[in-house]
């Protein structure tokens, strides 16, 4: 039982180090900057691989559902839960890469 309550002290401690770290790290406010804080949150909200988040597409995500579509190992479909703040960044970023792009 003890072992299990350090287990659990230390998954905490990890967590509320990346949280304080993200935090901590100045994206800035460019373009580039906003793109970077979303994929490290990306990563570290939801828990999907590098390469499902290099293969994520706009289609992939159920705005209403508040949900993403992932194709992992064998191409195995998985449906990952995403918080209305990391939605909401999302959009917000897919509307700056529109502007820019309509710029060029």
């Amino acid at each position: 039982m003890n072992n299990n309550y350090s287990e659990i002290e230390s998954v905490i401690k990890v967590k509320k180090e990346i949280e304080i770290l993200l935090e901590e790290i100045d994206f800035g406010e460019s373009f580039r900057g906003k793109t970077e804080n979303l994929i490290c949150e990306l990563l570290y909200q939801t828990g999907i691989r590098r390469s499902e988040l290099i293969s994520l597409e706009e289609k992939d995500i159920e705005w209403k559902l508040q949900q993403i579509r992932v194709f992992g190992k064998g191409k195995k479909e998985r449906l990952i839960p995403i918080n209305f703040l990391l939605l909401e960044k999302i959009k917000s970023c897919l509307e700056s890469k529109k502007t820019q792009e309509n710029c060029n």
